[in-house]
């Protein structure tokens, strides 16, 4: 029970304050593979953080760059309030490097989930003392989520993603 009300509090300081859950083998809930009809991010960014603004606030008067836009967002060490600097970040110019971030996205969305199905099995009563605990939470994960991958996408390869290779359980 603490461990869940750990979750839910991780995940409200996330700004998710409703996720989806389905169902898996053995009644442990599954989070979706993908987001629902209405669902709505909320992304949390630290504006006013002097150090990183007058680092990036560097480049931004450079005029060499000034016809340009960008933003840089560190996500190392503050992910529920990452610091956020933006420069003509809302001017739209050329979206070319777009597809770049597409993969970046799916790759934070998609720890994301296999992280809050993690805490929910172990909240469930999972023990992480156990070597190999990890494949259990990607058994069913890949148990829920290949008919719906396959479903999704009807004309691509249907293996799995190799979340073992992707992810490395925190020591």
């Amino acid at each position: 029970m603490r461990e869940r009300l750990s979750l839910e509090r991780e995940l409200a300081q996330l700004g998710v304050r409703e996720y989806q859950v389905g169902v898996g083998g053995g009644g442990v809930a599954v989070i979706e593979p993908f987001p629902g009809p209405g669902f709505a991010y909320k992304l949390p960014l630290e504006t006013a953080d002097k150090l990183f603004n007058e680092c990036a606030d560097k480049v931004a008067k450079d005029p060499s760059v000034s016809s340009m836009a960008g933003a840089v967002v560190d996500v190392t060490g503050k992910p529920a309030l990452p610091p956020y600097f933006g420069f003509n970040d809302t001017e739209m110019i050329y979206v070319g490097s777009l597809a770049k971030i597409y993969v970046m996205y799916a790759a934070f969305e998609l720890r994301w989930r296999v992280e809050v199905h993690a805490k929910t099995m172990i909240a469930n009563g999972l023990s992480t003392g156990v070597t190999g605990w990890e494949r259990k939470v990607f058994a069913e994960l890949r148990k829920a989520w290949q008919p719906k991958l396959n479903s999704a996408f009807p004309g691509l390869r249907k293996d799995f993603p190799k979340l073992a290779d992707i992810f490395v359980p925190e020591s």
